[in-house]
């Protein structure tokens, strides 16, 4: 014999699906570019975004020929992080520059370039 459960005691599957808010990447989960959530694995997100800035110091250092010393006081940063980067960036494997490939477009490269580094 079948026991009568109450509707509202049942939970639905949309009661389950959280709301869809996004975060500082995308104002979407479900549009997000990256390769796992940056809720999932806290430590992975620093690490890549710290890189992709790496990356984006490194480019600038190269474009405008930058010296280490010179580079330490644009980026108002130590000669030793200056060091760290280069060394971040020169270990780097080809399958790590493509993992944070989704954090550097176009757009948020100049917004980044705005926002780390002030222009004198």
């Amino acid at each position: 014999m079948m026991q009568h459960v109450d509707a509202i005691m049942m939970p639905t599957i949309l009661d389950e699906i959280p709301d869809d808010e996004g975060c500082e990447v995308t104002c979407s989960c479900l549009g997000c570019p990256l390769p796992q959530c940056r809720y999932d694995d806290p430590a992975w997100y620093r690490r890549s975004k710290r890189f992709a800035n790496d990356l984006l110091r490194m480019k600038i250092i190269r474009v405008e020929g930058l010296t280490v010393h010179e580079a330490a006081e644009r980026f108002e940063i130590t000669v030793r992080t200056v060091f760290r980067i280069q060394r971040r960036c020169r270990l780097a494997e080809p399958s790590a520059v493509e993992e944070v490939a989704p954090f550097i477009t176009m757009l948020e490269l100049e917004y980044a370039s705005l926002a780390l580094f002030r222009v004198r």
